[in-house]
């Protein structure tokens, strides 16, 4: 038998306090801070008494002074003596603002399963701004396929209906015969679709390390008990989770900053870190949201090579991109977007040299090429 009075208010606030004074974010935190209140109310009439004065003190104790409880105590105190014993043997590596990622060298992308991404007659309406009107285009494994256009063409947009963040008004969105236009984000991430965004989103407080692991969560999990009672399933899922970070931020030449804060990282940087991020769980599409942008030559070789790695392994890519030489250098398959419809499609050689897009896209009158081409001829 329960009766509804033990669920007073004095209860409810002494498992507030214990959650707060040992640490929420953490399972042993949360056992501490109840130990701690157990025991106290166990062995101390007083404590009974004032329970509701005790438990307050532990609130503001835990809430104001020590912040994230005596667990994000004893974390902090780790991190420190982590911090002095590296800096006591030179091996301190500070993020300076303009550091750029490691040569990719021989670091191994591993195998990939890579899905086709078929996109068929997809429509999107904003109100009244019509966005995209009826565009299709395939994404196979092992190539690159190219989106590309003005802004404000709907590149983004293509995305974010293929990711699940907008539902489609029309068409179908398809993943090796699985429809996606009706899913939500975490199912089309659960269905092997991985993506960067154009402004990176990492939260505060947040290590390298840990950002890229997070990208295996969605294919790569174990139950909630396993994470409580840190089973051998759990273990096991957590090295191989270890494991394959260790080996993408290898990739994209990010070791050394591992265990730096990833918000501390240049803009160009974060933009590697979310590759790595999203090329952990081995996705069966990566979709690339002008992830070129804001690097450097050295970066921009480097990402060149880590996309290249990723198509001989089996990868499907779809980059979005406005650096034209990249995508020329990259894409096996081109698609230019014009006011939210399909203005031209083919291989680079195909988009390069197609008026309309050299016109409306870069800018370039098509007649000047050919005055310029036949006065070299003259000379």
């Amino acid at each position: 038998y329960i009766s509804p009075e033990a669920f007073s208010f004095s209860f409810a606030t002494t498992v507030l306090a214990a959650s707060v004074l040992g640490g929420s974010g953490s399972v042993y935190g949360a056992v501490i801070g109840a130990a701690i209140l157990q025991f106290g109310l166990n062995q101390s009439r007083d404590f009974q008494e004032y329970a509701l004065v005790f438990t307050g003190a532990f609130l503001i104790v835990g809430g104001v002074f020590l912040t994230g409880g005596l667990a994000g105590v004893f974390r902090g105190l780790i991190a420190r003596l982590d911090a002095a014993a590296a800096k006591s043997a030179g091996t301190s590596s500070p993020v300076p603002t303009d550091a750029v990622a490691a040569p990719v060298a021989s670091a191994d992308v591993g195998s990939f399963t890579g899905k086709t991404l078929t996109v068929t007659d997809v429509s999107k309406s904003f109100g009244g701004n019509k966005a995209l009107k009826s565009v299709s285009l395939s994404a196979a494994p092992g190539r690159v396929t190219a989106l590309i256009g003005p802004n404000g063409s709907g590149k983004t947009t293509l995305l974010n209906m293929v990711c699940g963040f907008y539902r489609t008004d029309a068409g179908v969105i398809d993943l090796d015969g699985k429809q996606l236009q009706t899913l939500s984000p975490d199912a089309v991430a659960r269905a092997g679709v991985a993506r960067t965004f154009q402004t990176p989103h990492i939260p505060e407080g947040v290590t390298v390390f840990d950002a890229v692991v997070s990208g295996r969560y969605m294919s790569h999990r174990a139950s909630i008990l396993d994470a409580v009672i840190r089973s051998p399933r759990f273990r096991r899922v957590r090295a191989a989770d270890r494991a394959e970070a260790e080996a993408m931020l290898e990739l994209v030449g990010l070791s050394r900053f591992r265990d730096a804060e990833a918000t501390s990282l240049p803009l160009g940087m974060r933009r590697l870190l979310e590759v790595a991020r999203s090329l952990v769980s081995h996705p069966g599409v990566l979709l690339l949201d002008e992830v070129a942008s804001g690097l450097d030559e050295h970066d921009v070789d480097l990402l060149s090579t880590v996309i290249r790695k990723v198509t001989a392994a089996g990868g499907t890519v779809v980059l979005v991109e406005h650096n034209f030489q990249l995508v020329l250098s990259l894409a096996d398959e081109i698609v230019v977007l014009a006011h939210g419809e399909v203005m031209a499609k083919g291989t680079p050689a195909e988009i390069e040299s197609n008026p309309r897009v050299l016109s409306e896209y870069l800018g370039v009158d098509p007649d000047d090429l050919v005055d310029e081409a036949g006065t070299e001829s003259g000379r």
